[in-house]
């Protein structure tokens, strides 16, 4: 019983040269495997019910025994926390999620943003307490025009933080709240919204029943009414955003820092649409040559926004 209360299975794991099978289900408060697990000689690695697992992540474990361990040990040779996203922006077209995306990354323009058309993606890089540590997001500004949302059904991720962007002067009725709430909840049921409501700067009464909302759509972490141009209620949000997506089940994983130069590889390429085989070709120069690598490193980085 003592051993499911177990957070972490240390480096000197290693010392078990001759461990073959290695039990650890249902340890429902273990975060962490030594990355010297992957230079076992384990047949087993039970992981089953490890429900705060975040090393090796979950995704991984879920793909066998041969895909875990040679992930772990791929970590010995470097590795890095994940601190990335994507921030999702949907909405109807005009309710203000360009500008909005514009005011997180402090870009000034005195031209008003043109309409979107289909889904634009930017970084967003932003800066934590410490040096050099930051939290990277994926911004994803999908158009409001009705003629792309069947499209865009097929982007709504499930790692992501939403911002369901409305605009308060053509009042709640008139902001597809549902429709997009229901969308959201349909295709990434545990991701968290957030409600933004923008001009607020001119208007006085601002009738939204938040109540009936958060009961119908539990995923809605927070309501924020704004102002793009006079900036008001931007920095709590942005701090909200930040809190909410620290507090994320995948964030601070560690990943192997070869995938992050293959990631800066592949975004030196000209081109925009690579096939499987011309991304496969890159990665050797980043050190990976397992074919089972490659995958897990292209699923990483199409969940997180560097690769759609």
């Amino acid at each position: 019983m003592q051993l499911r209360r177990i957070k972490i299975v240390p480096d000197a794991i290693k010392n078990l040269k001759h461990l073959v099978i290695f039990s650890l289900n249902y340890c429902i408060e273990l975060e962490t495997l030594s990355a010297y697990v992957g230079l076992l000689p384990l047949r087993e690695l039970n992981l089953n019910g490890c429900v705060s697992l975040k090393t090796p992540p979950i995704e991984i474990t879920r793909r066998g025994h041969t895909q875990t361990m040679a992930f772990l040990k791929r970590l010995i040779s470097g590795s890095t926390l994940c601190k990335r996203t994507k921030l999702m922006l949907v909405g109807l077209g005009g309710a203000g999620k360009t500008s909005l995306v514009r005011a997180f990354r402090k870009y000034h323009s005195d031209k008003p943003p043109e309409i979107t058309d289909g889904i634009d993606i930017v970084k967003w890089k932003v800066p934590l307490n410490q040096p050099d540590d930051f939290l990277e997001f994926s911004v994803w500004d999908f158009a409001g025009q009705s003629v792309y949302y069947h499209a865009h059904q097929f982007f709504l991720a499930k790692k992501a933080v939403y911002i369901l962007v409305w605009n308060i002067r053509l009042g709640a009725e008139h902001g597809g709240l549902d429709f997009w709430l229901s969308s959201i909840c349909c295709h990434a049921p545990n991701a968290p919204i957030f409600v933004v409501g923008t001009h607020s700067d001119v208007v006085s009464r601002i009738d939204l029943c938040q109540d009936d909302l958060k009961r119908r759509y539990p995923q809605i972490t927070g309501f924020f009414n704004v102002s793009t141009r006079t900036h008001d209620n931007i920095k709590e949000l942005i701090e909200a955003i930040i809190k909410t997506t620290l507090a994320l089940p995948y964030m601070d994983k560690q990943i192997p820092k070869v995938w992050l130069t293959f990631e800066k590889l592949i975004g030196e390429c000209k081109e925009d649409i690579l096939t499987y085989d011309q991304v496969a070709d890159i990665a050797p120069n980043a050190g990976i040559i397992d074919p089972g690598e490659i995958l897990q490193a292209i699923q990483f980085l199409s969940d997180f926004g560097s690769l759609q």
